[in-house]
């Protein structure tokens, strides 16, 4: 485990550090409950608070975390829904159980050649859609380097994809972009996918 990731096994301080970065990249009126309301849910890598949806709006909602430290504090802030402690790259679910499968922060903490793996198993197991939010590096060398240089220090991913990289990885598997958008007033930083 990185330095950065370190901070999973203390989730208030990183439930303080996702408020402060979801107030600086103004991304406060983004909201996917329009997508999860009433809807069956699979949330994969799911931390331990959620700020882009309400949990208690699915009409079931499963979280899968690594972390136990982080199921922990999820299941104290959202007692509803169901948890697992495990990885995403292999979930014990028949094909189509859910309606959405969300990967919201968490790709860019799982090494590339792993990626399949998860993008294969949320396929699987979604029978509607997929939704993802994660950071998207910046085109520019001198701001890709900032970026880089603070991922590498706080966050402890283990690959930024810049915009190209993604669309041509979720293309190469196939995936139908139904829905594209960047966002973070930090380098526009943030990238959004509804497949």
């Amino acid at each position: 485990m990185s330095l950065g990731e370190k901070i999973f096994k203390f989730p208030s301080l990183y439930r303080g550090k996702t408020t402060i970065l979801k107030a600086l990249n103004g991304m406060s009126d983004f909201s996917l409950n329009p997508l999860i309301e009433k809807r069956e849910i699979i949330d994969i890598g799911c931390g331990t608070i959620q700020y882009f949806y309400a949990p208690d709006k699915a009409l079931r909602r499963v979280g899968i975390d690594t972390s136990p430290e982080m199921i922990r504090e999820a299941k104290r802030l959202y007692p509803r829904s169901e948890y697992l402690v495990q990885s995403g790259e292999r979930l014990p679910y028949a094909d189509n159980s859910f309606d959405v499968a969300l990967l919201l922060f968490m790709l860019h903490h799982v090494p590339s050649n792993e990626w399949d793996l998860f993008l294969g198993e949320a396929r699987r197991v979604a029978k509607k859609e997929i939704l993802i939010i994660d950071h998207v590096q910046h085109d520019s060398p001198p701001l890709s380097l900032i970026q880089r240089t603070y991922w590498r220090l706080v966050d402890g991913g283990h690959i930024y994809r810049k915009e190209k990289e993604w669309f041509s990885l979720l293309q190469s598997h196939g995936f139908i972009i139904k829905d594209y958008k960047r966002m973070g007033t930090l380098f526009g930083n943030i990238c959004y996918f509804r497949l």
